[in-house]
């Protein structure tokens, strides 16, 4: 399987499902198979990455959104086999706080209570992913991107 065949798994957000991707789909498509992955579930990024893990197939890019990048993360890590790149969208590659875990695990009650979906809005065009796509980059250009 060459590189541009593999296909690239896309990893939402919290609260965020596949639609977070729509607007990217016909770009990211010209580099290979989609795999658009389920809402997050699970109460740690751990669990979180145990539930995605059975989506993987054998290698994959992995492209993920915001707490999608701590579970795209620890994918990496505990599967290194079968990602062969990861580009992180509006993540960040520090651990959170206990705040922030306390905050996202009250956050995550809630939905379980409420089974809310919600849908951020993604600032990026054709014209700032063009350049990149053709230079066989497996990076989307938004806000911010971070890869390890």
């Amino acid at each position: 399987m060459t590189t541009t065949s593999l296909p690239l798994v896309l990893l939402p957000g919290f609260m965020c499902d596949a639609r977070l991707w729509h607007a990217l789909q016909p770009a990211l498509a010209t580099i290979g198979p989609l795999i658009l992955c389920e809402p997050l579930q699970g109460d740690s990024i751990e669990a979180m990455a145990l539930h995605v893990l059975p989506q993987l197939p054998e290698q994959c890019h992995l492209i993920a959104f915001s707490m999608g990048g701590y579970v795209a993360r620890h994918l990496a890590a505990i599967a290194p086999q079968r990602v062969r790149s990861l580009s992180l969208l509006n993540t960040s590659a520090r651990a959170s706080s206990a705040e922030e875990v306390q905050r996202n695990q009250q956050q995550i009650r809630m939905l379980q209570t409420f089974h809310i979906v919600g849908k951020p809005a993604l600032h990026c065009n054709a014209l700032s992913i063009r350049p990149i796509l053709s230079a066989k980059l497996y990076w989307i250009y938004c806000s911010l991107c971070h890869s390890i």
